[in-house]
C-alpha cells in the first residue's frame, strides 16, 4: 500500500535539492508555474485534470501524487476525478487502469477532511 503523503514528502524534498543545483530546473519550474496559472482560457482545475491525465498515461507516480493534490486544491471532485481515470483508461489501455486506480486511492487519500482525533 502507498502513503501518498509520503511520496509527495520524498519528491518536494529531492525537487527542492534538484532546484538549488539547477538552473534548468528551476526554469522548468517557472514554465510549470506559468502554464497552470489561473487568467487563461483553461481554467486551473482542469489544467489539473489534463495533468492527471498524462500523469497516468506516462505511468508516473510523482506526477499523478502532485497534480491530483492541486486538483483538490482547485475543487476537483471525485466523480471529475473518475472521469479523468475513464478517459485515460480509454487512451491507456491496461497499464492506464492499473496507475488510474492508483490516482483515484491517491485522490482519496488527499481529499479526506481532518476531523477532531482524526491524523
Amino acid at each position: 500500500m502507498t502513503d501518498y503523503k509520503e511520496v509527495e514528502s520524498f519528491f518536494n524534498k529531492s525537487c527542492m535539492e534538484l532546484a538549488k543545483v539547477s538552473e534548468e530546473y528551476r526554469s522548468f519550474g517557472a514554465l510549470a508555474k506559468n502554464t497552470l496559472k489561473d487568467g487563461t482560457a483553461i481554467p486551473p482545475k482542469t489544467k489539473e485534470m489534463i495533468a492527471i491525465a498524462l500523469g497516468i498515461a506516462a505511468r508516473c507516480n510523482p506526477c499523478i501524487v502532485h497534480h491530483v493534490k492541486l486538483g483538490i486544491q482547485h475543487g476537483l471532485t471525485r466523480e471529475e476525478m473518475v472521469e479523468v481515470i475513464n478517459i485515460s483508461i480509454l487512451m491507456g489501455g491496461g497499464p492506464s487502469s492499473m496507475y488510474g486506480a492508483a490516482a483515484l486511492a491517491c485522490y482519496d487519500e488527499f481529499s479526506v477532511k481532518k476531523t477532531a482525533g482524526a491524523w
